[in-house]
């Protein structure tokens, strides 16, 4: 008498024998198929979604060579090191609240967005204030 737990029990074992291919792109893999789900993690031919959500798909095996140019792979700012899609790093640096600015009075220095462009003008303010009236007097 067969109790219905062995049947299927009895059902796994034998359908886990059962030999399975891939034949993706040309590849043959042969295997049982109890080790198919571990093949669909690793076979290099699968298609993949690129991670970044663009609208790429791509051999598993060609997908790291897409994230080093991939628009959307996040690249640390050198600033704040914020991962920042690639496609929109530039922006990023330009307006990076930790990122240098020029002086507002117009001198050669290159300051820090948050806090220091007041400690600079305070502490140079004779100094604008000479260069502004060297630059008036030479019209």
């Amino acid at each position: 008498m067969i109790v219905p737990g062995q049947l299927n029990i009895a059902a796994r074992a034998l359908i886990s024998r059962i030999r399975v291919k891939c034949t993706k792109n040309g590849y043959e893999w042969v295997r049982q198929n109890q080790e198919k789900e571990k093949h669909r993690d690793t076979c290099p031919f699968m298609s993949m979604t690129c991670p970044n959500g663009c609208i790429g798909v791509y051999r598993r095996d060609q997908l790291d060579q897409h994230l080093v140019a991939c628009p959307y792979q996040p690249v640390p700012c050198v600033f704040c090191n914020m991962g920042v899609p690639r496609f929109h790093l530039d922006t990023h640096v330009e307006n990076c609240p930790k990122g240098p600015r020029l002086c507002p009075l117009q001198c050669v220095e290159r300051l820090p967005r948050l806090g220091m462009s007041t400690v600079h003008i305070q502490e140079t303010r004779f100094h604008h204030a000479h260069e502004r009236k060297k630059k008036l007097q030479a019209k």
